[in-house]
């Protein structure tokens, strides 16, 4: 019989392989193309792979959220907008922005 300490470490294992899944398929190709927006001086200097992993997951959540409204289409149209304007924030001071 399993008890709840079984269930908790099969979750976390479980949860770790997910990481591992998701840093391959995503996460590592969007440190990449942040890295290069920063050595473009595009992005702030800040690490990477912190800013992937915050940009991926609050990707999945508007994933999430878009999923759960009755009207996909225009929650659809929303999340893209907000990340659009998250986007263009951390980018607003590259010269090109400015003119």
């Amino acid at each position: 019989m399993r008890t709840t300490l079984d269930w908790i470490s099969s979750l976390q294992s479980y949860g770790q392989k997910l990481r591992k899944t998701d840093t391959q398929g995503s996460i590592d190709l969007l440190t990449k193309a942040i890295a290069d927006l920063i050595d473009r001086q595009i992005f702030p200097d800040v690490k990477p792979e912190a800013l992937a992993v915050l940009l991926n997951g609050a990707m999945i959540d508007g994933a999430l959220w878009i999923s759960s409204q009755p009207n996909q289409e225009a929650s659809l149209s929303s999340a893209a907008q907000a990340l659009e304007q998250l986007i263009r924030q951390l980018a607003k001071h590259h010269p090109l922005e400015q003119e």
